[in-house]
């Protein structure tokens, strides 16, 4: 009886605190600012410390390090895919990092992080958390990469519009889709395209992967072709966006249809597919 009042009282503490730590450190609002605004901020309740603005989108991410279900499940599923000892994480969509970390600190076996992202601002300040985190998980190889997650690296891809931006709440502080340019012309401006499939190709063939991709919407361009990659992923976790907008419809299609043909036990939970690659059970 004790200890499950003091498990509630723990509880309550630590949410009253995150919400004051976020009102006081939220001093801008709304916005997306440049990565020259970032601080290094600690996590509360953790030994760890983030670059970060102070903003909505930042601050959220940095509070998203505590939801506990976001990469682990009490199914015997996820007991299996632990003891399965994922090597290599590919983080599609990593914004500033705190996905990453959170991975990193709840697959202890991952020694290989490769984070891709697309905003240029999210990208630098992304780039300085790994350069700060390396130096305190130095058994961790942590490999950044300014781009777009698509099913070619020949296409040419610029920025579209955000989610926010369709459902009419008017930021600019943190989700963004890319779309494929007409006349394929490239610009130094643009984040260049990355294809899954060949960074898949270049690891050890006995690496374990653990896939997170949340890519606002932009799962079309990512899973429509050159999809083999997919039978070499153990756990993918996936957020998908039909319940946003009209345009985000079809986001979850090409996913199942995917997920069907390749052997995966799907667990959804929030808004995320947890998805185990059957083969680990053989």
């Amino acid at each position: 009886m004790f200890s499950k009042l003091y498990s509630r009282f723990v509880k309550f503490y630590r949410s009253t605190y995150l919400k004051i730590w976020y009102s006081l450190h939220n001093t801008n609002g709304n916005v997306h600012l440049s990565s020259e605004k970032k601080k290094k901020l600690k996590i509360p309740f953790y030994n760890f410390e983030v670059f970060a603005r102070k903003t909505n989108s930042d601050l959220r991410r940095i509070l998203d390090f505590y939801e506990e279900r976001q990469y682990s499940s009490k199914s015997y599923l996820h007991k299996k895919l632990i003891e399965a000892n994922l090597t290599t994480l590919i983080d599609i969509g990593a914004n500033i990092g705190t996905s990453s970390l959170k991975i990193v600190d709840t697959f202890k076996s991952i020694k290989n992080v490769i984070a891709i992202e697309a905003n240029y601002e999210n990208f630098n300040i992304l780039q300085s958390n790994f350069e700060l985190w390396s130096k305190k998980h130095d058994q961790i190889k942590f490999n950044p990469k300014y781009g777009i997650a698509t099913y070619s690296s020949d296409l040419s891809m610029s920025e579209d519009k955000s989610i926010a931006d369709l459902t009419k709440k008017n930021t600019k502080s943190g989700t963004f889709r890319f779309k494929i340019n007409k006349h394929n012309n490239f610009n130094k401006n643009h984040p260049k395209c990355i294809s899954i499939d060949e960074i898949i190709k270049k690891l050890d063939p006995n690496q374990k992967i653990f896939v997170k991709i949340d890519i606002e919407g932009g799962e079309d361009y990512l899973l429509s072709k050159n999809t083999d990659w997919i039978k070499d992923v153990s756990f993918l976790v996936i957020e998908i966006h039909d319940r946003h907008h009209q345009e985000l419809i079809n986001s979850s299609k090409n996913v199942l249809n995917l997920l069907n043909e390749n052997d995966f036990a799907i667990i959804p939970e929030l808004n995320l597919l947890k998805c185990y690659n059957r083969n680990l059970f053989n």
